[in-house]
């Protein structure tokens, strides 16, 4: 098996990880079990293709002082707008690093605005905010709107 799995790598520019071989092996009519193309892999040292150098974003202070939590980690409020979450994150893309902000309502779990940037800045954060507001802000409008025509 292990002669198997080195040829299909081979021949596959050394790219593929166990799913893609054990699916390999599998349509090439080898009986096999992904857990054990995994281990043989293992074994042989063969690791998937990644594409450009794996970077460390983020490196953890033992010493620095953690947010406080004010919801309690209770994150089932009991009506819509009453507990807003907020996010920032950061994602490799093949054109470079893009920064991406978001608020979900927590009684929803509806992502009501965010922002995509190249450049991590403040402007980024706010207009994920504001279009949250914005898109809450609507939904109330047209709420008292309809009721008001429904009563009249």
């Amino acid at each position: 098996m292990k002669v198997a799995i080195l040829k299909e790598y081979d021949e596959n520019y050394k790219c593929y990880g166990a799913r893609k071989m054990w699916l390999e092996l599998r349509g090439k009519g080898v009986d096999v079990a992904r857990c054990t193309v995994e281990r043989l892999m293992t074994t042989l040292g063969l690791q998937v293709a990644r594409r450009g150098p794996v970077t460390r974003t983020t490196v953890p202070d033992p010493a620095a002082t953690r947010a406080q939590d004010l919801v309690k980690r209770d994150f089932n409020p009991l009506a819509p707008n009453k507990l807003w979450v907020a996010d920032f994150t950061y994602v490799s893309t093949l054109a470079g690093w893009v920064y991406v902000a978001f608020v979900i309502d927590a009684y929803a779990r509806r992502i009501l605005g965010w922002k995509v940037s190249t450049s991590m800045t403040t402007d980024l954060v706010l207009d994920a905010i504001n279009q949250a507001i914005f898109a809450r802000y609507r939904e109330w409008t047209f709420a008292v709107f309809v009721a008001e025509v429904a009563l009249a």
